[in-house]
C-alpha cells in the first residue's frame, strides 16, 4: 500500500507539472501534507477548477486503503473513492470500492499505474466537461 501511494503521489506531481507546462493559462499546485497524504489543485486563468486529496492509513473507516476526496482539504473521515489491496493469487493489485459508478473500471483490479490513472481521471474530470 505504501509503495502504491508513493507511486500515485509521484504520478500526480509529474502530471501536474506536465499539464501546466503544456497549457500556459493553467497553474497547478501539489502539496505533500505529511507522509501519508497530499493535495493537488488546478487553476485555469486564476480560478480553481479542480482539487483533490489522497491519503492512506487511519481514517478510511477502519478499512485499510488509499482514499480519494474531491476536496483539497484532507479530512480523514470523508472520501469519494477508496482503493484496497487484493491478492489474486499471483500478484497484489488495487481494487476500487466502487463509489464512482459512472466509471467502467470501478469493478476491475488495477496496477499501480492503473490506480494512479483512475484517480487522475477523477481529478481532471471538471476540465473535461
Amino acid at each position: 500500500m505504501e509503495d502504491s501511494y508513493e507511486y500515485m503521489a509521484r504520478f500526480f506531481e509529474g502530471s501536474l507539472q506536465e499539464l501546466s507546462a503544456r497549457n500556459p493559462h493553467i497553474k497547478t499546485r501539489f502539496k505533500r501534507l505529511d507522509e501519508t497524504s497530499f493535495s493537488a489543485f488546478i487553476y485555469d486563468s486564476g480560478e480553481r477548477v479542480a482539487e483533490c486529496s489522497v491519503y492512506y492509513g487511519e481514517g478510511t473507516f477502519g478499512s485499510p486503503g488509499i482514499a480519494y476526496s474531491h476536496s483539497g482539504d484532507v479530512r480523514r473521515n470523508s472520501f469519494n473513492e477508496s482503493l484496497s489491496v487484493v491478492d489474486n493469487g499471483y500478484t497484489l493489485q488495487l481494487k476500487p470500492l466502487g463509489m464512482q459508478i459512472f466509471d467502467d473500471r470501478c469493478g476491475d483490479t488495477l496496477s499501480q499505474q492503473g490506480a494512479a490513472e483512475y484517480y487522475w481521471g477523477l481529478f481532471i474530470r471538471p476540465l473535461q466537461e
